[in-house]
């Protein structure tokens, strides 16, 4: 085997639904661990295992090992299955994956938040609320999205970053977003157009009839 590989991105995955890509832990649920790897071209490479040895922790406690074996066929793979975990405790918790290929060694981590699945509910629950007392639906909605940011990072100053670089100017470059912004401007035109000229006037003496 002529090539070197990296360890790329960790991604979770809720075990019971399928759910991938997860960016939060639920106290007690399963959760399964997928590692992106990254593959780079090598010289010289002689008498190769063709295996990847892999190890899995959480909090650096180790939860689960195996093996990837990479067949003659030149496919190779870009994702690894790392097993399952379950964390207990609310909190930041550091999922680790380490891999080896005869003598290359990599190793990738990150950070998820973990808390009991009731709170997920917090978010709609602040934005009920505050739609409710306020009457100003906008606001309330950003605080909503506000609040399940910082539930996600784990901090209000980390929250308000994501809520702003990733929750609205992601959301602001996304194309299928452009298309829904530019159908509510243009229909919101159309609406205003026909109440100046009287249209909307027309339509309702129109139905007007069909009413009893």
């Amino acid at each position: 085997l002529d090539y070197t590989v990296e360890a790329g991105d960790i991604t979770i995955n809720d075990y019971e639904t399928g759910i991938y890509d997860i960016d939060t832990i639920h106290n007690g649920r399963s959760f399964s661990v997928d590692l992106g790897l990254i593959w780079n071209d090598a010289e010289n490479v002689t008498n190769s295992t063709n295996i990847i040895y892999w190890e899995m922790f959480v909090d650096n406690k180790f939860q689960w090992n195996g093996t990837e074996q990479i067949d003659d066929s030149r496919n190779l793979p870009t994702t690894l299955s790392a097993g399952n975990a379950t964390v207990y405790n609310s909190g930041t918790h550091t999922v680790q994956v380490k891999i080896r290929l005869d003598e290359t060694e990599g190793e990738s981590s990150r950070n998820y938040q973990s808390f009991n699945k009731g709170l997920s509910w917090m978010p709609l629950i602040v934005v009920l609320i505050f739609a409710v007392t306020t009457h100003m639906v906008e606001l309330s909605l950003g605080l909503g999205v506000f609040v399940g940011a910082c539930m996600v990072s784990g901090t209000i100053v980390d929250g308000f970053k994501t809520t702003l670089d990733t929750y609205i100017l992601e959301a602001l470059a996304d194309v299928d977003h452009g298309y829904v912004y530019l159908f509510a401007l243009f229909m919101s035109g159309m609406v205003g157009l026909l109440e100046k000229s009287g249209g909307l006037l027309g339509i309702t003496e129109a139905l007007k009839r069909f009413v009893k």
